[in-house]
């Protein structure tokens, strides 16, 4: 089956160059406040995934660290960073990826119109010549209010129903040992790293290398995708793939291998030789 793509979720390097003027831009710098202060694109305000998390303990003593907080919590902070509806968020990142990528997620979830990602975020901006500042810009608050879509995200109980269901694939985002270590029952595996161009580079493969990727393990858009890793980081990457090529139907196992363990979910080691062939 064939798959459109939404090139408009990703910006390349010059394209934002080009961009800047733009009053609807909102550049989002996603890293922690440390490297964002050592000098970041000019305008950016700063949001780490840190600092929209928090830990939940459960009844029996066990904590799951790294889960989204409650949307009371979060949503003064999008209004004072200056978030409006009608922004074109540009999130970005050192180059990995999949930290821009959890705020892409978390901006999705809350059915914001336009989050973005600069495609090799820092790496691939200044590559290209681009300029880094150092000052801290004045924002006014923004309307955005977020409304968070169920659909978008997965839970512990969400997992455990669906573990035998046909038309749901469960993919595993963490490299192949971490995979054939452990992984949640009846998973397939593909690994985050697999989406660059190169291992030199962090540029995301065009669309048709993606949407190739995804097929391979028989990853269709028909089908319900839930994604997770071991903290739900690396997971938001191919989150935000699979919504580059248009698939209608993906989630985001929020605490993913964390939450699945401390909860008591079933484990197994995570390989078959259908796998292999289709990561080779």
């Amino acid at each position: 089956m064939e798959t459109s793509t939404s090139t408009s979720i990703l910006v390349d390097a010059q394209e934002l160059q080009d961009q800047l003027e733009d009053p609807r831009l909102l550049l989002l710098d996603s890293r922690e406040p440390s490297d964002y202060r050592r000098g970041h694109l000019r305008g950016a305000v700063n949001l780490p995934p840190s600092s929209m998390e928090w830990t939940v303990r459960l009844p029996g003593g066990n904590e799951v660290h790294h889960l989204l907080a409650p949307v009371e919590r979060i949503a003064p902070l999008l209004s004072f960073l200056g978030i409006n509806r009608e922004s074109r968020v540009v999130i970005y990142d050192d180059g990995a990826g999949y930290t821009a990528a959890r705020i892409y997620w978390i901006l999705d979830y809350f059915a914001h119109p336009h989050p973005l990602v600069l495609n090799g975020g820092l790496s691939a901006w200044k590559a290209a010549g681009g300029e880094l500042m150092g000052e801290e810009p004045i924002t006014t608050r923004g309307d955005f209010v977020p409304d968070p879509d169920p659909n978008k995200i997965a839970d512990f109980q969400t997992i455990h129903s669906l573990l035998d269901n046909d038309a749901v694939v469960l993919l595993n985002t963490l490299p192949r040992k971490s995979f054939q270590k452990e992984s949640i029952p009846g998973s397939v595996n593909i690994p985050f790293t697999t989406l660059y161009r190169n291992s030199k580079s962090r540029l995301l493969l065009d669309p048709g290398q993606l949407g190739e990727l995804f097929r391979g393990p028989s990853i269709t858009p028909d089908r319900e995708v839930i994604l997770y890793c071991g903290i739900g980081y690396t997971a938001s990457l191919l989150y935000f793939a699979l919504r580059l090529l248009d698939y209608p139907r993906v989630r985001l196992y929020d605490g993913s291998l964390a939450d699945w363990k401390a909860r008591g979910g079933a484990l197994e080691a995570g390989s078959s030789a259908e796998d292999d062939r289709h990561l080779q």
